[in-house]
């Protein structure tokens, strides 16, 4: 529903014949394995990790991946990953202002200087200086980075909206980040309530304008 999504890009296909194919390309035809760190708090936006951790565990080992889990509580879990200690890690993201700057720029831009990217490289080291770590990957394409940059310097709407689309056909492509799902929250309210707003954002529901007959 946020303006700037690319309705023209289309989920990644589930193919475990192409992804044997593709680790096999890669090197990895005798399979290969890592660390997969999730969080057991239930989360708005996962309220089940562990279980869709172990969902992705076993999807993975039908193709020679062994992903052995790394489970801990959110608070702890949070410091592990801004360190950069994970290798692959489950997280999410509210949007609080429905603008795609929120994600686009907040989340996927590593927020250094495009000159600080080595040339034919499209990521960073996890320890260098200013790097935004709440992208959790260490990604820095710099075409990706110009792109959301003009965008955030134009008021122009329509621009902004091709270069965001744009920027996510390049996440998209490279994948930084596996986009598993979107929440959608079911909220039941008696009719007796008035004046209640669903709202999504830490701060709400504002309660001083809720009434109950």
């Amino acid at each position: 529903a946020l303006w700037g999504h690319n309705d023209d890009l289309d989920p990644y296909p589930h193919d475990p014949e192409q992804a044997t194919q593709l680790l096999a390309e890669a090197g990895f035809d005798g399979g290969l394995s890592f660390e997969l760190s999730v969080m057991t708090d239930p989360r708005p936006y996962m309220p089940a990790p562990v279980q869709m951790a172990e969902v992705v565990k076993s999807n993975l080992a039908e193709v020679g991946i062994d992903a052995t889990l790394n489970k801990m509580p959110f608070g702890e879990y949070v410091s592990f990953i801004l360190s950069g200690k994970h290798e692959a890690c489950f997280l999410g993201h509210f949007g609080v202002n429905a603008d795609p700057s929120f994600f686009a720029h907040t989340m996927l831009h590593p927020q250094i200087d495009r000159q600080q990217v080595p040339a034919d490289q499209d990521w960073i080291p996890f320890d260098t200086e200013g790097y935004n770590r709440y992208g959790m990957n260490a990604w820095a394409n710099t075409e990706y980075m110009r792109l959301v940059e003009e965008a955030q310097q134009t008021y122009d709407q329509s621009e902004r909206k091709n270069l965001y689309e744009e920027a996510m056909t390049l996440a998209h492509e490279e994948a930084p980040w596996v986009f598993i799902d979107h929440a959608k929250y079911l909220r039941g309210v008696n009719n007796r309530v008035s004046g209640w707003m669903p709202d999504q954002q830490i701060t709400g529901p504002f309660l001083w304008l809720v009434s109950v007959e």
